[in-house]
């Protein structure tokens, strides 16, 4: 049993005999409207308790003693609260005044047939997620129409990360897309490395060492302690570059990145030097990125080569086949799902304006993610033709799976409601 499930119920109004535990009769008028910050679950509820109206919260937990072990006693904003709906009852509670509070206990109170099926989904906790084994594909159907909006709710999930950014850099929203495209130039292996580099520098620093040849990647290569060891010709002229504007700027030292499973294209020193030279070409890189109107635009702009160097170099030292080393059509894909088209979304939304028509349709351009979460959702037989829809697949793992959350998802509705 868990807190989700007696949400559902309470929303709903799936209980069969509507009686406190002290005897008293109960009609809701209104079960409240969910709160999904702090405070009472379900606030502004209309209840009659043995014919008197009351208005206030309502409050659920698993076991009436619970309210006593979140410390709601002491807590001034559950003193409105009219009704403790549990799962068990165990304990009488009170107010912070010692008035008590009406308890529904729910346990024997659910109707057969719905308590089955959710026996059924909790009990799968072998499966990778509850409903798989009872999955089919005509329950698909269920989720079209809410792509969109699980999409939606993971944009909306990255507003804690934009905002800390924005606040670190006084709202500086081109220093932003740079913290933001470092981080995702290192991918998952050196995503969080790359973003303490880039912070480790600071975007005035990158700000006036842009378009000056190979000075920004000196300065990156060199915090990210790639030219530690590095002895041939070219990283001694970094070496000089990074010497030289390091203690011109007072640098830091920055820290190590790692090569531990990475494929030769995505090594620190090539992504680095992208991204380098991506600045090079484009210092107001955030300008151009959030005025594009196409996705052919966004090619052109983040479809950039490494330095010379690197065509015939993956690391320092050691030569070999030369091959250009260009940001590839499903890397941009990347930059573009992860981060462009989520920034250009908090971008356009602190600016009051709507821009969600536009990224879904790009969104349902851009091919489908491939990684572990979404191969087995594709087992499972679910269809992912498109990036919207593999995002939302992940929000829907993350926030809705994961979390035992069923009774909010609409697959999860069908199994209940067989």
């Amino acid at each position: 049993m868990n807190e989700f499930f007696l949400h559902y119920l309470w929303k709903y109004q799936l209980v069969e005999d509507m009686e406190t535990v002290s005897g008293a009769r109960l009609e809701v008028q209104s079960p409240g409207e969910a709160n999904g910050s702090e405070g009472p679950d379900f606030q502004n509820a209309l209840l009659r308790i043995d014919g008197q109206l009351w208005a206030g919260n309502v409050e659920i937990h698993l076991r009436s003693s619970d309210w006593y072990v979140h410390g709601h006693e002491k807590d001034e904003r559950y003193d409105n609260v009219i009704l403790h709906v549990v799962w068990e009852h165990d304990v009488d509670v009170f107010r912070k005044d010692n008035s008590p509070i009406e308890i529904l206990e729910l346990k024997g109170k659910v109707p057969g047939k719905l308590l089955e099926n959710y026996t059924r989904l909790t009990r799968q906790k072998e499966k990778w997620i509850a409903c798989e084994s009872l999955f089919e594909a005509p329950m698909q159907d269920a989720l079209e129409g809410w792509w969109e909006r699980l999409y939606i709710e993971r944009l909306e999930g990255r507003t804690e990360f934009f905002a800390g950014l924005l606040q670190e850099t006084n709202n500086d929203w081109e220093a932003v897309l740079f913290y933001a495209l470092m981080k995702n130039f290192g991918l998952k292996v050196n995503g969080e490395t790359f973003l303490r580099v880039a912070r480790s520098v600071g975007f005035d620093v990158v700000k006036k060492i842009t378009g000056k040849g190979i000075v920004l990647e000196a300065v990156l290569l060199g915090q990210a302690g790639l030219l530690d060891d590095a002895d041939d010709p070219y990283a001694q002229r970094l070496k000089d570059e990074y010497s030289f504007y390091k203690t011109k700027f007072g640098l830091k030292t920055g820290t190590k990145v790692h090569f531990f499973r990475l494929r030769p294209p995505n090594f620190p020193g090539i992504r680095l030097s992208q991204i380098s030279e991506l600045y090079n070409r484009y210092p107001y890189l955030f300008r151009e990125l959030m005025q594009a109107e196409s996705l052919d635009a966004y090619y052109d702009l983040l479809s950039v080569a490494a330095s010379g160097y690197w065509d015939t170099h993956y690391h320092f030292g050691t030569e070999g086949k030369k091959s250009k080393k260009k940001t590839t059509r499903s890397f941009i894909d990347l930059l573009i799902i992860n981060t462009i088209i989520p920034l250009r979304f908090h971008y356009y939304k602190s600016l009051g304006k709507d821009e969600s028509g536009r990224l879904f349709e790009w969104m349902r351009k851009l091919p489908a993610e491939k990684n572990s979460i979404i191969r087995n959702y594709v087992r499972m037989g679910l269809n992912v033709p498109d990036a919207l829809v593999s995002q939302a697949l992940l929000q829907l793992k993350k926030r809705y799976c994961d979390r035992g959350n069923c009774t909010a998802c609409r697959i999860g509705w069908k199994v209940l409601n067989r």
